[in-house]
């Protein structure tokens, strides 16, 4: 008599097989997405969750909108690179669009949480006088990050981070 297993079966079993083992595993990270759980689920854990900065940059001293005397509102800032920087490190970039806005997308395993809200932030590397002649030509826009709630999207958590608020700065002088 002989036994035979039907290929789908076989590839139910492995997934299933994973996906225990993964359970099992301790993860660092995923103790680190509030508002997502927390507790285990490994490095597969990981794969399903997903860190997403968004924002809109207007073209002002401060990237927010405000209207002048004559209630013209500010423009958007579009084609604004928009860089995320922990300590003097890129880690990514993105452009805004001509509304705007920005969204970057990053994967836990790159940075934790804490990280980004403790050590980094958005920096606007276009300068000001690109979207007004008017703005000052050096410095830049920075902004901490916040977090703004979670998100499930099928399987994927998503921690969703904004900017806690830009403003300009000026170079620091080289010593």
């Amino acid at each position: 008599m002989a036994f035979t297993v039907k290929p789908s079966t076989l590839i139910s079993l492995l997934v299933v097989a994973i996906a225990l083992l993964a359970s099992a595993a301790p993860s660092a990270h995923a103790q680190q997405f509030p508002g997502l759980g927390g507790g285990g689920g490994g490095i597969l854990r990981n794969i399903f969750n997903l860190f997403r900065i968004r924002g809109t940059i207007f073209c002002s001293l401060n990237g927010t909108m405000a209207s002048d005397i004559n209630g013209t509102a500010t423009p958007p800032f579009g084609n604004a690179l928009v860089q995320l920087r922990c300590g003097t490190n890129v880690i990514t970039a993105s452009a805004t669009d001509p509304s705007g806005l920005f969204s970057i997308l990053m994967n836990p395993l790159q940075v934790i949480m804490s990280t980004l809200l403790n050590n980094c932030n958005l920096m606007v590397v276009t300068p000001l006088t690109s979207c007004n002649a008017q703005l000052p030509s050096i410095g830049r826009l920075f902004s901490p990050l916040q977090f703004n709630g979670s998100s499930l999207l099928g399987f994927l958590n998503i921690a969703n981070l904004i900017p806690g608020g830009f403003s300009f700065q000026l170079p620091q002088p080289r010593e």
